[in-house]
């Protein structure tokens, strides 16, 4: 199996698209809209580790940077819609 392939499989065997569903049907706007974004560098994160970028490569760097932002954007929205305080810590990466 090809790494693109085996980024793709991993993507689809943990069912990232049914719980993008969920939030989709269950969240309110803010914490759709953070998904969605989370969901897209999620998928970018995916390609750029398909595509065979090395462990230490600046572009998988910049991804999983990227990934961690709106992750933590998203948690939030999640806190905010719960009507929760927001995490002081980082937990992203």
């Amino acid at each position: 199996m090809t790494r693109d392939l085996a980024a793709r499989a991993a993507f689809g065997n943990h069912q990232v698209y049914a719980v993008r569903e969920r939030v989709v049907l269950s969240g309110r706007e803010p914490v759709v809209a953070a998904a969605d974004l989370a969901f897209n560098r999620l998928k970018a994160f995916r390609d750029v580790v398909g595509s065979g970028a090395k462990p230490d490569s600046p572009e998988l760097a910049d991804v999983i940077d990227a990934y961690g932002t709106v992750l933590r954007e998203l948690r939030d929205a999640m806190h905010d819609e719960l009507g929760e305080p927001r995490l002081e810590t980082d937990v992203s990466n």
